[in-house]
């Protein structure tokens, strides 16, 4: 599995609603939370910030995925790359700087170790036990205070 990482400051986080669009994703989606609406809560970058020319983000497509114990924020959105559709999971510590992202098919996994994060997966959790601590139902993180 192809990860790409990438990591920008966090005046690119605030971005207008409006540039997204609030569109919701077809039922084909790969996670569950693609299927309801975006809100204003889910945007985290625009579309005209992603300056990597080989990742295409599905207008509306990113949705917030939750705050770890640590202050930590989840975000996920769909691309599209050279090999098809793909899903991205972004990690944005408390007050940092920067975001990083891992993007795939799932499951993804995105490791911050300067954030104490060695990984966060997302995939579909809701079913299944996992070591760590769960942000929502698509997060599992790892690390050495979780």
């Amino acid at each position: 599995m192809a990860v790409r990482w990438r990591t920008r400051t966090a005046g690119l986080l605030m971005v207008a609603g409006a540039l997204l669009g609030l569109t919701g994703c077809g039922s084909s989606s790969p996670l569950p939370v693609f299927d309801q609406e975006q809100t204003a809560n889910d945007i985290f970058l625009s579309t005209s910030d992603n300056h990597d020319h080989e990742l295409e983000i599905e207008s509306g497509s990113s949705r917030f995925l939750g705050t770890d114990s640590r202050g930590i924020d989840y975000y996920t959105y769909l691309t599209r790359d050279e090999a098809g559709e793909g899903v991205c999971l972004v990690v944005v510590a408390d007050g940092a700087e920067d975001w990083t992202s891992g993007c795939g098919s799932l499951p993804v996994t995105v490791g911050v170790p300067e954030a104490g994060v060695d990984s966060a997966t997302l995939g579909n959790f809701r079913d299944v036990e996992q070591s760590g601590e769960m942000v929502g139902d698509y997060v599992a993180v790892e690390g050495p205070e979780y």
